[in-house]
């Protein structure tokens, strides 16, 4: 408040004597407790100094002051508190009453607590919602079940999940009025028109909602645009370019023509380019001439080159283009790569699989290969690194590979341990407790261990906590765990990645927890092969007890199927968890309300072992699935009825929804689609993006009818390019030629195996068509 009040004294302003007038009652009124402490007591301080504190103009904080004064002085702290607890700190209450200062007049638990209440309903974090309530202070005046519930549904009905309406909200700090919603409603119905699949709108409502909100007419024409071009409605390319293209004017359009033209691009390659990757375009005209300046000209890339890999555009050039650029022309002139390399062999990976493809890879041939792809580094920093990497040239050949290349990567990447790990990398290759053959590491104790952690990409803190408990018990303990695991089928990579994830482990009792629980899973059928896959995915395993969990559990499984190979089975198609409660819980009860129903053993386990997820879901939710596949008429004694319960276990009613307009947009009605899931349940969890292509060509370009396609559903499950197209193709040849019969039923050619095919419609017919062949393998 002084500095508030000095600020306005030293500075004339119109309010300069309105405030002066104030300034003597308000120093002198007894009202205003100085106390945080017992604000509830004297209700004005709080506000009174929050006000202030935002710089409010002198007008507004009397105004406010004077209002809220007529009122219960409890009021505005209460308003304070609740926003406390919704996760508002000091600073953004500030914000927040500065922008709209009347919002300490809310009724608290009448408008504001509702309001709060539902936003993190729907998903708001404690976080997210004060940005977003700053950012869109609008809705604290909106009415809630009037215009904010409204709004919110009608966001819900253009995408699938809450998740995705909060990520709208946040990625457009506009109101969404009435007549933008009605826009909305009507491009995205534009899109589905199209046949655009659900998850490219939601790509373009989440994260381009100034698109989706705009104007129809205008939103029309991008999306005409976007035809005229090529888009393939069904690939998310297609609303990638349609928010270029809603965004950018024909001037805009034409001045980025105009810069790639200056370097000897022609419309049809940027075209091509577009088509490829649409976002290149919205880069700004100064970036695409410094990055061309660089590609074209110092590199000498010719256009096309550059084409067949737009993303090299939208790179930073001084931190990735170039590095990676200096680094592929050294090798290349070394003949240590191929001179023809594409650039987006080192351009599309990421900078932990480039160091390694390109830099780790080459330092014993190239040891400044990493300098020059750093750049210029300090007097320090090369000194370090660079009797680093002379002391590792000549070790690494013959001892830890793994070791160097974490150094390196802890090198490449400046952290808070930077210096640290220097220090600590000098003493590692100096220390002769480091044993270097691998036939004595018993005597080095250490070595196996500290090379394996480091290999793993530890942090150095994890990595001296480890080492320093490790050393507090028999050296040959941790060893001793390596070996056996090693025994078991894990292999160097297999063990990094378990100790990567689990360091711990190393600390296990090797013949008394670790080995008897290898050695249980190896009785019951797993082999060398999967155990160390199976465990690495479970890990938790390591830490509960054989006897009191993981051989219940076993047991439990093994009631509800037949074998110890189906057990197996189960289990590698399951995240383990090794709670028996939860298992006699659910999956005990699920089964047992199959076998009530007359469900053979057969069709049981080919649901356990095969589909463990809806096996082992909540009983109640596994009932509701039950009674949806009862009432469609599924016969419990065929595997059908297994396969029915998986798909309603697994799905919702949104998505069920969702596959059902898909179809019925080519004229599937829900009879037909009901005929066509009972005979294979498994063709509606094909995504819609492969209904969509795959009905694109048997309804549109075969011109067959629904009811046809309903009677071999198997066919929706199929490959089109290598499966479907080709046998049409032969097919169709065959019934032109008068060679088979023109009413020839689909599934007489689809539900075959390959060698069957080829044996019934194509050698068959090679001597009067000698070209059958060559048809079918070009359409494949």
């Amino acid at each position: 408040m002084h500095h508030f009040l000095f600020a306005r004294l030293t500075t004339r302003t119109l309010h300069y004597s309105v405030l002066l007038h104030n300034v003597t009652p308000f120093f002198t009124s007894r009202t205003l407790s100085v106390s945080s402490t017992n604000h509830r007591k004297d209700g004005t301080f709080n506000v009174f100094s929050l006000i202030n504190s935002c710089g409010l103009s002198p007008e507004v904080a009397l105004k406010l002051s004077r209002r809220l004064e007529l009122k219960n002085p409890d009021g505005p702290n209460a308003v304070i508190e609740i926003l406390r607890n919704y996760g508002f700190s000091d600073t953004q209450l500030c914000s927040l009453v500065k922008k709209i200062p009347l919002v300490l007049l809310s009724k608290p638990e009448k408008t504001l607590l509702p309001k709060l209440k539902f936003f993190l309903s729907i998903g708001f974090s404690t976080t997210d919602l004060p940005r977003f309530l700053i950012g869109n202070t609008t809705f604290l005046g909106l009415s809630l079940h009037k215009t904010i519930i409204p709004r919110y549904q009608i966001i819900k009905s253009l995408v699938h999940s809450d998740k995705e309406v909060v990520s709208t909200l946040k990625n457009d700090r506009r109101y969404f009025n009435r007549w933008m919603s009605i826009d909305a409603v009507r491009n995205v119905g534009t899109l589905r028109h199209l046949g655009v699949p659900q998850r490219s709108i939601s790509l373009l409502v989440t994260n381009f909602p100034s698109v989706t909100f705009m104007e129809h007419s205008r939103f029309f024409e991008a999306v005409e645009k976007v035809k005229v071009t090529g888009f393939d409605p069904l690939k998310s390319n297609f609303v990638l370019a349609l928010q270029v293209l809603a965004k950018m004017n024909e001037a805009m359009w034409e001045s980025k023509l105009m810069v790639f033209e200056k370097w000897g691009w022609s419309r049809d390659i940027c075209l091509l380019v577009f088509k490829k990757h649409p976002q290149f375009i919205m880069l700004s005209e100064e970036k695409i001439m410094k990055i061309l300046n660089f590609l074209m000209k110092d590199i000498g890339l010719p256009v096309e080159n550059i084409a067949g890999c737009p993303e090299v555009l939208k790179c930073n050039l001084e931190k990735t283009v170039m590095p990676r650029f200096a680094v592929v022309e050294i090798l290349k002139s070394r003949g240590l790569i191929k001179r023809d390399s594409k650039i987006s062999s080192f351009i599309k990976i990421s900078e932990k699989m480039f160091l390694e493809k390109y830099v780790i890879r080459f330092l014993k041939n190239e040891p400044l290969l990493l300098d020059a792809y750093r750049g210029q580094k300090s007097n320090y920093e090369e000194y370090v690194e660079g009797s680093i990497i002379l002391q590792t040239q000549n070790w690494v050949s013959q001892n830890s590979l793994p070791m160097y290349h974490f150094l390196i990567a802890r090198l490449t990447t400046k952290t808070p341990h930077y210096g640290v790990l220097c220090h600590n990398a000098i003493l590692f290759f100096n220390s002769r407790t480091l044993s270097v053959s691998n036939t004595n590491h018993y005597k080095g104790g250490t070595f196996n261990v500290f090379s394996l952690i480091n290999s793993c990409g530890l942090s150095p803190e994890k990595a001296q906590k480890l080492a320093n408990r490790l050393k507090l018990k028999n050296p040959n303990g941790p060893n001793a765990v390596i070996d056996i695991l090693r025994n078991y089928g894990f292999s160097e990579t297999q063990l990094c990645s378990l100790v990567k994830q689990r360091p711990f482990v190393l600390l296990s009792k090797p013949g008394k927890t670790l080995l008897p629980k290898l050695k249980f899973f190896h009785s019951i059928g797993f082999s060398t092969t999967d155990l160390p896959r199976f465990l690495i995915g479970n890990i938790t395993l390591f830490y509960f007890s054989l006897n009191k969990s993981i051989i219940p559990c076993y047991q439990i499984i093994k009631g509800l199927v037949c074998s110890d190979k189906e057990v197996v089975s189960t289990l590698k198609h399951y995240k383990w968890s090794c709670s028996s409660r939860r298992l006699i819980n659910h999956s005990v009860r699920n089964v047992g309300a199959l076998r009530q129903l007359g469900v053979p053993q057969r069709s049981v386990s080919l649901l356990v072992t095969n589909h463990p997820g809806a096996t082992f879901m909540k009983h109640s939710r596994f009932v509701e699935a039950l009674e949806k596949v009862k009432e469609m008429g599924f016969d419990p004694l065929k595997s059908n009825f297994v396969m029915a319960l998986k798909l309603f276990a697994t799905i919702n009613e949104a998505t069920w929804k969702s596959k059902l307009e898909v179809l019925g947009r080519w004229g599937f009605s829900r009879d037909i689609c009901l005929l066509a899931f009972k005979k294979q349940p498994q063709f509606m969890m094909s995504s819609e993006k492969k209904i969509m292509k795959m009905l694109n060509f048997l309804v549109k370009d075969m011109s067959l009818p629904p009811e046809d396609i309903a009677r071999c559903p198997e066919i929706l499950g199929c490959n089109l390019e290598k499966t479907v197209i080709p046998r049409f193709a032969v097919v169709k040849n065959l019934k032109s030629r008068g060679l088979i019969k023109s009413d020839l039923k689909t599934s007489s050619f689809i539900k075959i195996s390959e060698k069957m095919f080829l044996e019934r419609y194509v050698t068959r017919f090679q001597r009067n068509e000698p070209l059958l062949l060559d048809a079918y393998r070009g359409q494949k």
